[in-house]
């Protein structure tokens, strides 16, 4: 079996049933294996030697791809971390199936974890793109891009809730939409205001569309929008809202979670907000600050807010 035979029966085996984008992941992260060992490359041929250069390979590589374009960079520590991580669980899954003759996996050796970096959007770059929102194309097209950005900052959701989002699952009397993320797991958004008053507003306009289906969101032609829709949407707002760093969905994810316990929220309640199996995972990826946040906070908790102020008495006086 040649590699490129055995990753794509890996990625079949270990996942199947999932609608998630797991698939998608695990394949991109075994392309860089693919294209360094040759797609024709027999596993049984490949040896620790390999995996411990393909590992060199990783960390010192100084080319990388951007869109279709191949420019200067190293790989970042989370995308080698992750690329082999899923190359172990490859190999332990082949010598599982007796499908190699060594347990390869324990050959590989892992860096060290990456600490986080803040991942979410500065408040005022998405108080930026509502306006821009509000100001640009057609008027369903501005009620359906306010709505959407008002969802994503409001409620923490992902992405692929937003696309999977059926008007039936919209309950805006009690302030709720529900729905499916990753795959198959069914949660609820809990909306404001502001975000209902917008999602009232584009279900009128989106009438207009003659839709062909009933998902929530729905393009100039009435049928659901893509992933990657949203995605161009977000970019071509944030574009002409000027602005340079984060906008992508999730970004908003990581900016509710910052705001949600910058307001007071305990990590609990927030995790369940967020979706997550466990606080840790919140703690871990979501709960992350930078200098300027721990600066600010020490300000207001600081023991040194409150104690008196003593100044060194003039020996003279």
């Amino acid at each position: 079996m040649n590699l490129e035979t055995a990753i794509n029966t890996f990625v079949s085996s270990v996942c199947a049933g999932k609608i998630n984008e797991t698939p998608s992941a695990y394949r991109q992260k075994l392309r860089q294996l693919n294209r360094y060992l040759g797609a024709d490359r027999e596993i049984i041929n490949i040896t620790h030697h390999d995996l411990d250069n393909f590992r060199i390979y990783l960390l010192t590589k100084d080319k990388i791809i951007r869109g279709h374009k191949e420019i200067d960079g190293h790989l970042s520590p989370f995308t080698i971390l992750t690329t082999l991580s899923t190359t172990r669980y490859l190999f332990r899954w082949l010598y599982r199936r007796g499908l190699v003759a060594a347990d390869l996996s324990r050959t590989i050796e892992l860096p060290k974890k990456p600490k986080p970096r803040p991942k979410a959007i500065e408040s005022e770059a998405a108080i930026k793109m509502l306006k821009v929102a509000s100001e640009t194309g057609p008027i369903w097209a501005r009620a359906r891009n306010l709505a959407i950005i008002y969802v994503l900052r409001d409620t923490g959701g992902r992405v692929g809730g937003l696309v999977n989002a059926l008007v039936d699952d919209l309950e805006m009397d009690v302030g709720q939409l529900m729905v499916v993320e990753k795959g198959d797991v069914a949660r609820t958004l809990f909306l404001n205001p502001h975000t209902i008053l917008s999602l009232r507003l584009w279900l009128h306009a989106r009438q207009s569309l003659e839709p062909k289906d009933r998902h929530l969101f729905v393009g100039m032609y009435g049928h659901g929008l893509s992933r990657g829709r949203i995605y161009n949407i977000l970019r071509e707002t944030a574009l002409k809202a000027g602005i340079i760093g984060r906008y992508n969905p999730h970004s908003f994810r990581h900016a509710f979670a910052r705001d949600t316990l910058r307001n007071g929220s305990d990590l609990s309640r927030l995790s369940e907000m967020m979706g997550h199996s466990t606080s840790g995972v919140t703690t871990e990826y979501y709960a992350v600050w930078d200098q300027k946040d721990l600066q600010e906070l020490h300000k207001r908790v600081s023991p040194g807010v409150t104690i008196p102020l003593f100044l060194p008495a003039d020996e003279n006086a």
